[in-house]
């Protein structure tokens, strides 16, 4: 009943919810997706938001959603773009045609953008391979929330990242903890 809802935000949290109670739950929540990408382009930000977390929730299921989330990507505001990136990852291999526009996010001013775009290319796999060098150059980033983001990402991109390999050696030393660690991972 809440997918078809009046009000896009109710549809779009009753997506995330059924998504979150598995492979049915998705397929209840796919209906509400062509609606749910609307939200991409509504005038309130948080309904932005919330449209890109919702298709993110719905993963490969949401394929359709790339190129809205593409745009979204590059003219959100930067928790939009942040969320757009993010379920571009989760979207996995089926959004591999947003590598460029996830390339260019890898260098926007917003930390928590480049951060989220870094983490996106690891659920994207081995097409993310040309990303390499600019994620780990967030490894030198001075905020410790983003180098743990960029070390995640190389570590779920394997053997891609074998590049990075002795920028995540060095990153063994990084006075934060998480960092450390996710650079062991």
């Amino acid at each position: 009943r809440a997918l078809e809802d009046p009000e896009l935000l109710v549809r779009a949290y009753a997506a995330e919810a059924l998504a979150k109670l598995g492979p049915e739950g998705i397929a209840a929540a796919r209906t509400a997706a062509p609606q749910i990408v609307l939200g991409l382009s509504s005038s309130d930000p948080e309904l932005r938001h919330f449209a890109a977390r919702a298709l993110g929730q719905l993963g490969p299921t949401a394929a359709a959603a790339v190129p809205a989330l593409r745009d979204s990507l590059r003219t959100g505001d930067d928790r939009t773009r942040g969320t757009s990136a993010e379920a571009l990852g989760r979207i996995g291999a089926e959004a591999r045609s947003a590598v460029p526009d996830l390339v260019a996010a890898l260098r926007d001013p917003s930390d928590d953008v480049a951060a989220y775009t870094a983490v996106a290319f690891g659920g994207i796999g081995a097409a993310a391979a040309d990303a390499v060098p600019l994620i780990e150059e967030l490894l030198r980033n001075e905020r410790a929330q983003v180098r743990m983001h960029a070390a995640w990402a190389l570590g779920e991109l394997r053997g891609t990242a074998t590049p990075a390999v002795q920028s995540l050696i060095a990153n063994l030393k990084d006075a934060d903890l998480d960092a450390r660690r996710l650079a062991a991972w």
